[in-house]
């Protein structure tokens, strides 16, 4: 949304952001870049600020949300709320699964 506020010096157009459009271009931003891809990352805006909440696999995931975040125009904020998921141990998963158990 762009409004025109009326200055001393005149009419001046300032750019103002309502939380749901902040929200929609952050979303869209994080689920089109290819280091963030197929993680599951909630967006939430409120005032200009966004959070962040979901999983990541690792800290460097959650780091780089977070600067895609502030690259959307009307971000006042961001607030990292995301988790780093624990690591799959590969040499207990695959002891677990040529035995046929359920990996716990």
């Amino acid at each position: 949304m762009i409004a025109v506020a009326a200055g001393a010096c005149g009419p001046t157009l300032v750019a103002t952001y309502d939380d749901a459009s902040i929200t929609a271009r952050v979303t869209r931003a994080i689920l089109s870049d290819p280091l963030l891809d197929g993680l599951s990352i909630t967006v939430d805006t409120l005032a200009g600020t966004v959070t962040l909440t979901g999983e990541v696999r690792a800290e460097q995931q959650a780091i780089h949300a977070g600067a895609v975040a502030r690259t959307v125009d009307g971000v006042v904020d961001v607030e990292l709320r995301l988790r780093i998921a624990p690591a799959e141990r590969p040499d207990v998963l695959s002891a677990s699964r040529r035995r046929g158990a359920t990996p716990q």
